[in-house]
């Protein structure tokens, strides 16, 4: 696979390897070919809520993909931009309807299966490390 980007433009990606958001983001870059430089955050940590993080993104939800410095956020919003920026390869169809039919599948994972999978984790790996932690680290 090449990979390209707009000349001068530099992408770096904050992301975690289990975070099925920052999957989909991994995902769109590779399929494009664009050149990143990737950032782990990890989770077990909480660096998604340390201030440097929260300085990307507010909300400490990860991924973050820096674009000449500006971040973005939300997976499927990232997304959007890279394939508007680099249309090529097109990752999204150019019919109106089947352009719908996409964002209400994309809607729907997130609504329905993304939280899901986040209560399994929190479930089966957050949880028994909590039991260890204090009031106040809690």
């Amino acid at each position: 696979m090449t990979t390209t980007t707009t000349p001068g433009q530099t992408l770096v990606l904050y992301h975690a390897w289990a975070s099925s958001a920052s999957r989909k983001v991994r995902m769109c870059l590779h399929e494009k070919g664009l050149a990143f430089d990737a950032k782990i955050v990890d989770l077990n940590k909480f660096e998604h809520h340390a201030d440097w993080y929260k300085k990307l993104n507010p909300s400490g939800i990860v991924p973050a993909l820096m674009v000449n410095g500006h971040p973005l956020v939300e997976s499927n919003f990232i997304n959007e931009f890279l394939d508007e920026t680099y249309p090529t390869p097109p990752l999204r169809p150019t019919d109106p309807m089947l352009l719908h039919d996409m964002r209400l599948w994309g809607k729907y994972i997130d609504d329905t299966c993304l939280p899901a999978i986040q209560k399994h984790n929190w479930m089966h790996h957050f949880h028994p490390m909590a039991r260890e932690w204090s009031d106040a680290e809690l």
